[in-house]
């Protein structure tokens, strides 16, 4: 009996172990003995123009995936499963790869870099398995220089260049321009030194400049996402011998004095030329008239014939007005010198105001005395550091006139040649030539030079072109020369007043079929436009020359225009 008891204690011990045993086994199984497999870290970046990252596991144990629910990470990113969005999402083990996605949940910004973490945990550990950022947008800012297209009366028609300007890397009070600064100009048809530009942006931008230079006009260019903009200099004694300074293009928001890179601010070094010796008019080149009498007509015969000529002048304090007549054989008489009587009188109509500026505007009325016999003078418009060194106390020829070079006028005075009065001159009086006045800014920059030339010059041209220019200044027709030192140039205006005609020679018959000399005039003829035009397959030389003789409704020849090509 006591050994069957033993028996089944037995047995009932080795089944409760076996049971036991079964049952660890069992739990381990379903636990499992494996380690979690996570998947290798990764840094990356959602870029501009994307919204969303893609990141694919293979979970060997169930899952959970999330990333911070902070208000800052919350303000950027969520996790999307495809079907919703949410901080987290869990699962089962897979054996297939499984995708949650990144979602950026507001467009990139121009200076933030936001980024979240994103956790994996399987098996009862976590870890992280990527860093997502979201890539900051790229400013972009573009600047274009304008060149001049089409001129008329009252405007510039502005032409914008296709290569952006290079920005500016140096420092913010330059003492000198550098070699690629932008240089302001003076359109004829405008008040003060200016530039325009074409701006392309995908930011707003604030221009921070030089004090003496101001943002005028900002204005949306038609069928294109930029604007034009305009900047105009002030005068000032800061100014008055030409200033350097930097315009800087910066993210309306960020602060001025902050720098955040991407683009945040565009730099242009910009020089404004010395205005001290500027001298601005209408009328320079040009040939006024008088009769016999002493009356001054424009020939149009729409208004009365008047006994002066009004000269506007726009300069500095200082400037004088000289006349001078020519002597016959290259040189000029100027004041009481050779018991020659002044005949030019000159008188400004204001005296000048310091509280109006420092460039202004006067009027100078020219009256000239009766004479029986044709006459000819030349106007000197010297500008303020010239005037300042001549003493008008004492005898000017003296002092502008070469004696040893028979009285002509010294080299350092032939630049400040102004407009020329005819009086009782028979065939010039009866038209006027001058370049029109929106193109002045050519003979500013030194693009083109007008000039009407004296007796030596006559010479001169008379050896190279054949033509009789000698018989032409002893009969009082003025002889011009119109050179052109550059293309853009080509195609400056002349105003002619009267009824005229014109004849064209070419001085190389190389260049006859080409036809690189070319006249075209509106339909009223009170304009002609002088053309270098040329073929691709022939190009004149530099030093090319032509002339256009023009002649009055009396079929007298009235004037001569040289055309020089100097490029």
């Amino acid at each position: 009996m006591k050994n069957r008891i033993l028996h089944w204690t037995s047995v009932l011990l080795a089944g409760s172990a076996l049971i036991l045993s079964s049952c660890t086994k069992d739990d381990e199984d379903d636990k499992g003995s494996q380690t979690p497999v996570f998947p290798e870290y990764i840094e990356q970046s959602i870029l501009e123009g994307s919204s969303k990252y893609e990141i694919a596991f293979t979970p060997n144990m169930d899952w959970t995936i999330e990333i911070p629910t902070d208000a800052t990470t919350a303000e950027w990113f969520i996790l999307s499963d495809g079907q919703v969005q949410a901080y987290s999402f869990s699962g089962k083990a897979s054996a297939t790869p499984v995708t949650i996605t990144v979602v950026a949940v507001k467009p990139a910004t121009f200076d933030e870099t936001p980024s979240c973490e994103v956790s994996l945990t399987m098996g009862g550990q976590t870890e992280k398995i990527a860093k997502i950022s979201l890539s900051n947008k790229i400013r972009e800012f573009a600047l274009y220089a304008s060149t001049y297209g089409t001129v008329s009366d009252d405007d510039f028609d502005y032409v914008y260049e296709t290569t952006p300007i290079d920005r500016y890397e140096g420092s913010d009070d330059p003492e000198t321009a550098p070699k690629d600064a932008i240089e302001l100009k003076w359109p004829a048809t405008k008040g003060s030194y200016m530039f325009v530009f074409k701006v392309s942006s995908n930011f707003e931008w604030v221009a921070s400049t030089p004090s003496w230079l101001k943002l005028a006009q900002k204005t949306e260019i038609e069928g294109e996402d930029a604007y034009a903009v305009r900047f105009e200099a002030e005068f000032s004694n800061e100014t008055i011998d030409g200033n350097v300074g930097v315009i800087d293009f910066y993210d309306q928001s960020v602060d001025k004095d902050d720098d955040p890179g991407n683009n945040a601010h565009n730099r242009y070094c910009i020089s404004m030329p010395a205005f001290r010796d500027v001298i601005r008019s209408k009328d320079r080149g040009i040939t006024i008239p008088f009769d016999a009498d002493g009356y001054y007509s424009d020939g149009s015969g729409m208004t009365e014939p008047t006994q002066e000529y009004s000269l506007d002048i726009t300069s500095t304090k200082g400037i004088e007005i000289i006349p001078m007549t020519p002597d016959g054989y290259g040189g000029y008489y100027i004041d009481e010198s050779f018991d020659y009587k002044k005949w030019v009188t000159i008188t400004p109509d204001t005296e000048w105001d310091d509280a109006q500026g420092l460039l202004q505007t006067h009027t100078y009325k020219i009256q000239v005395s009766p004479s029986a016999e044709p006459r000819t003078a030349e106007l000197l418009v010297l500008p303020q550091t010239v005037a300042a060194k001549i003493n008008m106390e004492q005898p000017l020829d003296q002092q502008l006139l070469d004696e040893m070079n028979n009285y002509q006028l010294k080299t350092e005075y032939q630049p400040y040649l102004f407009a020329t009065i005819n009086q009782g001159v028979t065939g010039s009086a009866a038209i006027e030539i001058a370049p029109n006045s929106a193109y002045q800014v050519f003979f500013n920059n030194g693009a083109a030079k007008w000039e009407l030339l004296d007796s030596e010059d006559y010479f001169y041209e008379d050896a190279y072109l054949g033509e009789n220019f000698g018989q032409d200044f002893m009969e009082g027709v003025p002889i011009y020369r119109l050179t052109y030192n550059s293309i853009d140039a080509e195609g400056i205006q002349l105003d002619i007043t009267g009824s005229y005609a014109y004849q064209m020679s070419y001085v190389d018959s190389k260049y006859l079929e080409d036809r690189w000399l070319s006249v075209s005039e509106n339909d009223e003829k009170t304009r002609a436009t002088v053309s270098m035009n040329h073929s691709t397959e022939l190009t004149p030389e530099t030093g090319s020359k032509g002339n256009i003789t023009f002649y009055n409704g009396d079929g007298k020849k009235a004037a001569v225009v040289v055309c020089v090509r100097n490029y």
